[in-house]
């Protein structure tokens, strides 16, 4: 009797101690934040490794998971500095959770920089030898039906690629458990501002000798309001300028290839 007395109180010991992980595993993600890269972009891994299910259960669903911003044309221009609102709704669905994470389409590289809004936190991870920033919920959200986040995101310093942003959520069943929440993942793509300009240019002259000045002229689509040049390589005086058509003059070493940018 002693011996069986003592199996049993083992064997409760054994239960009580797994049931309590899986509540803790359920409960740091739900209070505190999730694990960094688990969006589902190129090269990680996604909601589904912690949460039952398989992902995008119900395709129509992706509808109602959208990112909208202060986009200039619907498009971003480098350098500045956008409030972003990553938004989701499912009836029946009364907790939340989320990561969002912004690459270059091109080379999966970083996409400028995000920055955590109220109730959130930022995370980074080495993704492919690469720095990620991650947004993500600090504390799940109990809301009905459909919830969103806000915040703020600035863009590359060049506007020469196109940028994808990678949302997942997690719409939870509150249980406390995890195998019947849905996992929700999608790219969205960000575009250059089409009101950018497109900047063209020309010498006034071709055949140059040493100590020309030659006038360059700058233009560019949308009506641009600044220009921003530089000269660089051999035999030239004049290295930058602001002006629309700047006077570049050359030296008596002239030579070699002269590089001209207009940005």
């Amino acid at each position: 009797m002693i011996k069986l007395f003592t199996l049993k109180n083992v064997l409760g010991i054994g239960m009580i101690t797994g049931i309590s992980l899986i509540s803790y595993h359920a409960f740091t993600y739900g209070s505190g934040q999730p694990p960094a890269a688990h969006t589902g972009a190129p090269g990680e891994s996604n909601c589904t490794s912690c949460h039952g299910g398989s992902l995008n259960p119900n395709q129509s669903n992706l509808n109602n998971l959208t990112l909208t911003g202060n986009l200039p044309g619907g498009g971003y221009a480098p350098d500045s500095i956008y409030t972003m609102t990553l938004s989701y709704s499912q009836s029946g669905i009364g907790r939340w959770g989320f990561q969002v994470t912004a690459l270059l389409k091109s080379n999966n590289d970083p996409a400028g920089t995000l920055t955590q809004g109220s109730g959130q936190s930022k995370q980074t991870s080495s993704v492919g030898g690469k720095t990620r920033q991650y947004i993500n919920h600090s504390s799940a959200v109990s809301n009905s039906n459909s919830v969103s986040w806000t915040f703020t995101w600035k863009a590359p310093a060049n506007a020469n690629d196109t940028v994808v942003f990678y949302p997942i959520i997690n719409a939870a069943d509150g249980t406390g458990g995890t195998n019947s929440d849905q996992i929700y993942a999608k790219a969205i793509n960000i575009v250059p501002s089409p009101l950018l300009s497109t900047p063209s240019f020309g010498p006034g002259k071709i055949n140059i000798c040493a100590l020309d000045t030659v006038t360059f002229h700058g233009s560019g689509t949308n009506n641009p309001v600044s220009y921003n040049w530089t000269f660089s390589g051999a035999g030239v005086n004049t290295t930058s300028s602001t002006l629309q058509n700047p006077n570049v003059r050359f030296n008596s070493q002239i030579g070699g290839n002269v590089t001209v940018t207009l940005r």
